[in-house]
């Protein structure tokens, strides 16, 4: 589920329609011990953390140059879009070995 700066979302592709709505996919997707290493799984995290607070810092830049309201509003849904994508990635793999606490 990606969105350009320069079309509108796509409602059909999953992402959020006008009304605010999320499209939900039919399948929920869960990682297992089989399907990845703890250290693996730690670094993706961890790289999948790292890419979101750069594409944060990066949209923040820009939004704040753009001059053009609508532009700016269309980048900040793109980089929304892409940042909850990468976090669903983390949660995704995350299941694979839950944080323990206490």
């Amino acid at each position: 589920m990606t969105a350009s700066i320069t079309e509108p979302l796509n409602p059909r592709s999953g992402q959020a329609t006008k009304s605010g709505k999320q499209a939900f996919p039919k399948k929920i997707y869960r990682a297992t011990r089989k399907d990845i290493s703890r250290s693996a799984a730690t670094q993706l995290i961890r790289n999948l953390m790292r890419i979101e607070l750069s594409m944060i810092e990066a949209g923040s830049n820009f939004t704040a140059k753009a001059a053009d309201k609508k532009l700016e509003d269309d980048a900040n849904k793109a980089i929304v879009n892409a940042v909850a994508d990468l976090s669903f990635a983390a949660k995704v793999v995350g299941d694979a070995y839950p944080m323990q606490y206490g």
